[in-house]
C-alpha cells in the first residue's frame, strides 16, 4: 500500500499530492464507468478518522422515515440504460486500456468495423485518451499531444532526471542507432538488440547504483523491459505514443546526439517558430 501511495499511483497520475493531501490525479478520468461503480460501491467500507467519526455524530440524526445511520454518497450522473453496442463498447476501451500492450486486431476483430471504432474513438476521448494504430496488426490508446504536454508541464506521471537521462541512452542505443545502420525502419520505439547496463554507465556521469535505481523505476512504469537473453529492451509504454509524440521524441535524440549540427538547429528554429 506505501509503494503504491507513494510510487506507482502518482507515476501513473491517478492521485496526485499536495503537501500532505492527495486528490485524484487527471489519469483517474480513463477509469472505466464499471471500475467507479465498484469505488462507489466499497466507499463506505473504509475505515474512518475519529474526526470523520466526530462530524458525523454533531450532523443531525434519521428522521422516523428512514432509520439506521446516515450513509454518505458519491454523486453520480445519470446514465440512460446501455444497449449491447454500447456494453461491447465499454468492454473495447477497457480491454485497450487494461492491457499491458497493444492488442492484435485478431483479437479485437469488432475494431475493424468503422462505425464501431468510430464510437470506441469517441468514447476514448471524453476520457482524454486517444486510440493508436500500430501498423496495420495491432491497436493501443495513449494520451493525445496537447493532454500529455499538459500532464508534462505539470509533472504529472512524468519521469526523474536520472531516469530520463537512462531512458534516453536505452533508446540511443538499441533503437536511434540501429536505425541509423539501416537495422530498424519503422517509427515505432520497439527494437530486438538490448543493451546492457556496461554499456549505460559507460557513461561516467551515471554510476550503476543510480542507474539500477533508475532502471527499477523506468522498469515499474513499463517504459523498459529486461530481454530473456540479459540486457534492456524499450517497454510497451513506448508504444502509446502517437505518431506526432513519436517524431517529437525522435528529434530530441537529434538533438541530444548532435546538439549543434545542422537538424538539430533546423528542429529547434521549427519549434520556435511554432511556439
Amino acid at each position: 500500500m506505501v509503494t503504491a501511495l507513494d510510487t506507482t499511483l502518482p507515476t501513473a497520475a491517478l492521485i496526485t499530492f499536495d503537501g500532505d493531501l492527495g486528490v485524484l490525479g487527471p489519469a483517474a478520468a480513463a477509469l472505466p464507468s464499471a471500475t467507479w461503480s465498484q469505488l462507489r460501491r466499497i466507499h463506505e467500507r473504509f475505515p474512518r478518522s475519529q474526526e470523520a467519526d466526530r462530524l458525523s455524530a454533531d450532523e443531525p440524526g434519521p428522521g422516523p422515515e428512514s432509520p439506521g445511520p446516515a450513509v454518505r454518497w458519491i454523486a453520480a450522473e445519470q446514465q440512460a440504460p446501455s444497449s449491447e453496442f454500447d456494453d461491447s463498447i465499454r468492454k473495447i476501451v477497457c480491454a485497450l486500456e487494461t492491457a499491458e500492450g497493444p492488442i492484435r486486431r485478431i483479437d479485437l476483430p469488432m475494431l475493424a468495423d468503422p462505425a464501431i471504432r468510430a464510437a470506441v474513438e469517441t468514447t476514448l476521448a471524453r476520457c482524454g485518451r486517444t486510440l493508436i494504430s500500430l501498423g496495420t496488426h495491432s491497436w493501443i490508446t495513449g494520451y493525445p499531444s496537447a493532454i500529455a504536454a499538459t500532464l508534462a508541464r505539470d509533472h504529472y506521471g512524468t519521469l526523474q532526471p536520472m531516469e530520463r537521462a537512462v531512458l534516453a541512452l536505452v533508446l540511443l542505443h538499441t533503437v536511434a542507432i540501429p536505425r541509423a545502420r539501416g537495422a530498424h525502419l519503422d517509427d515505432t520505439w520497439t527494437s530486438s538488440q538490448p543493451v546492457p547496463i556496461e554499456t549505460l554507465i559507460a557513461n561516467r556521469r551515471i554510476k550503476r547504483n543510480a542507474a539500477t535505481t533508475a532502471l527499477r523505476g523506468l522498469r515499474r512504469a513499463g517504459f523498459v523491459i529486461t530481454a530473456k537473453a540479459g540486457g534492456y529492451l524499450p517497454g510497451p509504454a513506448m508504444l502509446r505514443l502517437t505518431s506526432t509524440q513519436r517524431n517529437l521524441l525522435w528529434e530530441d535524440l537529434i538533438m541530444l546526439g548532435r546538439p549543434n549540427g545542422y537538424m538539430a538547429r533546423r528542429i529547434r528554429e521549427q519549434r520556435t517558430a511554432t511556439a
